[in-house]
């Protein structure tokens, strides 16, 4: 019982199993288990939110490749990050130019379409609904501009976009009736 070896509390009697010296270290209750803990939160954290980035990923929506000639260059606008809802890759909302221009031809877009799909171009089909190239010009001007608006006002592309859009697609008649064939084939 007074084996220095072993210690008893409240010099109660052992029964053999008393504490040895090197037992007699203060016990540390919980700070490694809370520095244990924060550190697996963290890692979790970590984990969770690079799946939810990866799934973020998988599941934003492809670029629609309405055409060729609308999906050559996107917007600069596009380029620098996240786009509003409602915009894509082109560089134009080719639905609008399309419903803009069935609707000048007194047609809709399917009738327009399925005459395009049959072989004639825009103006061959504007002279038909009495439209001269003098209106069908300025009625491909009116629907540019329209969807540039459209795009704009939704956040899809700058005015310096709007801008580049309109010189670039205000060109010859035959420039013009070609791109705007071209958007009514797909």
């Amino acid at each position: 019982m007074n084996d220095p070896n072993t210690v008893s509390d409240n010099n109660a009697p052992q029964s053999g199993f008393g504490r040895t010296l090197l037992s007699k270290r203060p016990e540390h209750h919980g700070k490694n288990g809370v520095g244990a803990f924060l550190f697996i939160l963290c890692g979790c954290l970590l984990l969770l939110g690079g799946v939810g980035a990866l799934i973020w990923q998988l599941n934003s929506p492809l670029e629609a490749n309405t055409s060729t000639a609308a999906s050559t260059a996107p917007a600069s606008s596009a380029q620098s990050g996240k786009q509003p809802q409602g915009c894509t890759g082109a560089r134009e909302p080719v639905n609008v130019i399309q419903q803009q221009m069935a609707a000048n031809l007194h047609l809709n877009v399917a009738q327009v379409q399925a005459r395009v799909l049959a072989g004639k171009t825009i103006a061959q089909i504007a002279t038909e609904q009495g439209l001269t190239a003098a209106q069908l010009h300025n009625v491909e001007i009116q629907a540019l501009h329209t969807a540039n608006s459209r795009w704009l006002s939704m956040g899809c592309i700058t005015p310096q976009d709007v801008q580049e859009n309109l010189k670039r697609d205000t060109g010859s008649t035959t420039f013009m009736d070609t791109e705007f064939t071209d958007w009514f084939k797909h």
